[in-house]
């Protein structure tokens, strides 16, 4: 499940990230694409961040699964 709201500018994105069997993948890496910008998921799956950048996708990649563009919808 992935969220966003931007406004004036600025990106802000959170949610969770989940395996094919629902399960929460913690410690994934979570970025918007084409920056440095991102973070690492809780031990939930968790995350949010933003940015004072727009961005479009972000990049969820953790290393035994195949890495996923995901579109933000405003």
């Amino acid at each position: 499940m992935f969220f966003t709201t931007i406004i004036f500018g600025q990106t802000k994105v959170g949610g969770k990230v989940v395996d094919e069997y629902n399960e929460p993948i913690p410690f994934a890496n979570v970025i918007f694409k084409d920056s440095k910008e991102g973070v690492i998921t809780d031990e939930n799956g968790n995350f949010y961040f933003e940015s004072l950048q727009n961005y479009t996708h972000v990049i969820v990649s953790f290393i035994g699964f195949e890495k996923k563009e995901v579109l933000l919808k405003p």
